[in-house]
């Protein structure tokens, strides 16, 4: 029997997985008469975000390796959440950092169609404020939400 191959990528890899796929999406959709905006009036491009998310990003949190502890679901794409609590989430490192805990919501236009990633600044319970950053060159990390411990990552070791 062959023993699941375990990959570790980095937290921005894996967005730079997400951002790339939504980008070759772009021409088929708008073919299709489904152009992209980021004002959220898209209900099609909102499942074709939220479906990838969670293909390429969420998956890899569930089959993560080598927690003592099973995480908590990761928050959803472009939701607004009352509480990260009893959520994982993905983060800018560089803000929280500099002492702004933060939560990734969603990428909208930059330079280019998903070339900027919007956060939430969260206050010290995970509770988010009414701030916004709004950021371009982006290390992304996970905050890992177990029962009783937060710890980030900017790397996830998973099976594949």
């Amino acid at each position: 029997m062959n023993e699941p191959e375990i990959a570790t990528l980095t937290v921005t890899e894996l967005m730079g997985f997400f951002r790339a796929g939504l980008r070759s999406i772009l021409p088929v959709m708008e073919r299709a008469g489904l152009p992209w905006t980021d004002d959220g009036t898209s209900d099609p491009w909102d499942d074709v975000q939220e479906s990838l998310y969670r293909a390429i990003i969420d998956s890899c949190l569930e089959h993560i390796v080598g927690e003592s502890s099973p995480v908590s679901r990761l928050a959803g794409y472009g939701f607004w959440v009352d509480s990260y609590d009893s959520h994982s989430f993905l983060s800018a490192r560089s803000l929280r950092v500099a002492g702004i805990p933060n939560a990734f919501l969603k990428l909208t236009n930059g330079a280019a169609p998903f070339g900027a990633a919007e956060f939430r600044e969260l206050g010290a319970d995970l509770t988010p404020t009414d701030t916004l950053h709004r950021l371009v060159d982006v290390d992304f990390e996970i905050g890992l939400r177990s029962v009783s411990s937060m710890s980030y990552r900017d790397a996830l070791r998973f099976y594949r």
